[in-house]
């Protein structure tokens, strides 16, 4: 349904969180754009989830991280998900996680990609909120229905 955020204490530089709203995103894609995304998948890799083995002598960190993508192989995610509840076309990339687009060469990918997390960074897709001790938000399905509580 939603996330309820509360600040008990703010950091004495920035503290600003940023939502993006994927289903705008989509939205303000041209139909053509859309459909050309209807149906590709994108490999997403949690990269940053192999840094907990680095205070580890080299062979072991390989050897665990091998174990690790064994246990947990690369998921293959379609690039444009339906919210289950809203019904609601999403962008479904991430800059930290998605890797590539199957099925693309990689310089086709990238650019894709590229383009994809560009889209969400766009301030008409976004949502800012500027933390204060005591300080709430909801979320509701889309940044656009915050309710933010100070």
């Amino acid at each position: 349904m939603g996330t309820i955020l509360r600040c008990i204490q703010r950091p004495p530089h920035g503290g600003d969180t940023l939502w993006a709203d994927m289903n705008a995103a989509y939205e303000g894609l041209s139909s053509a754009m859309q459909s050309f995304l209807s149906g590709l998948e994108a490999v997403h890799d949690f990269n940053n989830f192999r840094r907990k083995f680095d205070h580890l002598p080299l062979r072991e960190r390989h050897q665990k991280i091998a174990e690790l993508e064994e246990q947990l192989p690369n998921p293959v995610i379609p690039v444009v998900q339906i919210h289950p509840v809203t019904g609601q076309k999403i962008l479904f990339v991430n800059e930290l996680y998605t890797m590539s687009i199957k099925g693309l060469r990689a310089d086709e990918s990238k650019a894709v990609l590229n383009f994809l997390f560009q889209q969400a960074k766009m301030p008409e897709y976004q949502f800012r909120f500027h933390w204060e001790p005591n300080s709430m938000v909801f979320l509701g399905k889309s940044p656009n229905s915050a309710l933010c509580v100070e």
